[in-house]
């Protein structure tokens, strides 16, 4: 007679697909309502958060979705402009909301492909569980994380049923996926190609080319509405073209991490957090080596039909390719971005067997890893260290249109930017912060009177000349400006540095009124003493 164990442990049978999908849904969209009540009021990152919700109101006004010059493409700024829409308003509770949907959405996909997989229900809660709390930070790298699971799921579907359909359908996955971001595309691409590999192994090369076929004509159809856009509006499709030839310029490495690199003592949550990270990253890559070698040595087993081992192939050749997301610029929020196929890779072992409780052991270390990097960063969690640390250092703030917990000199600073704008009666685009504010325009219900929202790279003459005949003719009376602020504390990528033109233009047109609470610089025009 089975222990109650062995029944929470063992190999479940699987339910009809219906009823897998429905669980899936309601399941991940509990956990991610739960999460996202419990965090969306804390913290705001002026940087990269404040400048994609910029960027989607902008497109709710009917600005071109191609304002930024990074793989951020227009699909997210669709997406939560149509939030944005269906609720009536615009502000940073719905953007949150948006994002935090989209991460139910890959969460939902991770549950019912474990689940049709007749993963253990224990791993399936845990790795739920974690991905949950994975999905909670960067929130706005939620796109990448989630559409990594969607990828790991729809791949795992293709090798599980094998006909055109379903490789058409991971097509149309890959077609959507460079919709929203051009390096998540790539990325389900170089999969995809891996997984049609393992499907001649399979069923021969004849049906591999079918399926191959299929995938080609799913991207199409996938892609075909960027397709259309970029025909019929010459300007939308200059300006894709133009933020791919720059890519170059912004792409800026940052080491990995590894242990080695890390020599942190453990006086402080933080620590705890570098040197977890450090580990993870390590982990990471130990897993999908191992993955890789464990394939190649066992490829005769994975040429059966067993779901397990065709969702753990679909989480190794989903993975690989996201490593790049993660550690080309190895900084938490990256890697946090890039390794959640991992999860469900290692979900994939805890199913019993010999090698059961080196499995379970393994996934403890991950789990207990993945708590230390992780949790510190959960807004709401940093939120309460942050005042335990140092009591009254966050504080409650009126913020696009919602009541939020920030850290006290960020309000400061924003009261002060606020205070300056209404002294100046500015108007809807005769306000402007840089380098690195791009969301403090939203906060205060401005726009940009500028093509760059994120003063981060070198900028040419010509470029910078067009950017000061937009500052004369939009009027702009009120600049902050951080002439000291850099990426990695780089000299050379100072705003006098990347912008030497456009910075020398507003030391001399404008009048230095004060500098507030960070160090930067409120320049005025036109406006009252």
């Amino acid at each position: 007679m089975q222990s109650n164990l062995d029944l929470f442990t063992r190999p479940v049978d699987v339910p009809p697909l219906p009823r897998v999908l429905l669980q899936a849904v309601l399941t991940a969209f509990a956990l991610s309502a739960l999460v996202f009540a419990a965090n969306w009021r804390y913290g705001y990152n002026m940087g990269d958060e404040g400048w994609a919700w910029h960027l989607s109101q902008l497109v709710l006004d009917g600005t071109l979705p191609v304002r930024d010059h990074f793989s951020y493409d227009p699909g997210r700024y669709l997406w939560v402009a149509a939030w944005f829409k269906a609720a009536g308003a615009d502000g940073i509770f719905w953007w949150r909301a948006a994002g935090a949907a989209f991460g139910a959405l890959g969460l939902a996909c991770a549950c019912g492909s474990m689940h049709w997989a007749r993963l253990p229900l224990a791993a399936r809660i845990l790795f739920t569980l974690l991905l949950a709390m994975a999905l909670a930070y960067p929130r706005h790298k939620v796109y990448e994380q989630s559409w990594s699971l969607i990828a790991t799921a729809a791949l795992f579907v293709a090798l599980l049923r094998a006909g055109t359909k379903s490789w058409f359908c991971l097509g149309l996955v890959t077609g959507v996926a460079a919709i929203l971001g051009r390096n998540s595309g790539l990325y389900c691409c170089l999969a995809a190609f891996a997984g049609l590999a393992l499907h001649a192994q399979r069923y021969g090369l004849r049906s591999s080319r079918r399926g191959g076929l299929a995938f080609c004509a799913g991207v199409l159809a996938g892609y075909f509405p960027m397709l259309l856009w970029f025909v019929r509006d010459r300007v939308f499709a200059n300006a894709m073209i133009a933020s791919v030839r720059f890519t170059s310029d912004w792409q800026i490495p940052l080491p990995i991490p590894f242990p080695w690199r890390v020599r942190q003592m453990l006086g402080s949550v933080a620590d705890v957090q570098t040197v977890a990270t450090s580990w993870l990253s390590l982990a990471t890559f130990l897993v999908y080596t191992f993955g890789l070698v464990e394939l190649l040595c066992q490829r005769r087993r994975y040429i059966t039909s067993e779901p397990a081992l065709l969702l753990r192939a679909a989480a190794l050749f989903v993975g690989i390719p996201y490593l790049h997301q993660g550690f080309y610029r190895a900084d938490f929020g990256h890697i946090a971005q890039g390794i959640l196929p991992a999860f469900i890779y290692l979900a994939t072992w805890l199913r019993g067997g010999r090698h059961s409780r080196l499995a379970w052991g393994a996934a403890a270390i991950w789990t207990l890893m993945c708590i230390c990097a992780w949790l510190p960063n959960v807004p709401c969690v940093n939120a309460w260290n942050a005042n335990r640390h140092v009591p009254g250092s966050m504080v409650k703030q009126e913020l696009g249109g919602a009541r939020l917990v920030v850290d006290v000199n960020q309000a400061r600073l924003i009261d002060q930017f606020a205070q300056a704008m209404h002294e100046c009666a500015v108007g809807h685009e005769q306000a402007l912060a840089m380098p690195y504010y791009p969301g403090m325009l939203p906060l205060v219900r401005r726009a940009s009177p500028l093509w760059d929202l994120y003063f981060l790279y070198p900028r040419d003459m010509l470029f910078q000349r067009q950017q000061i005949a937009r500052l004369q003719a939009a009027r702009v009376k009120v600049i902050l400006v951080h002439t000291e602020a850099a990426i990695d504390q780089r000299s050379d990528l100072r705003i006098g540095s990347t912008n030497p033109l456009l910075l020398e233009f507003i030391q001399e047109r404008f009048k230095l009124r004060s500098i507030l609470a960070d160090g930067g610089r409120l320049y005025v025009r036109d406006c009252p003493p």
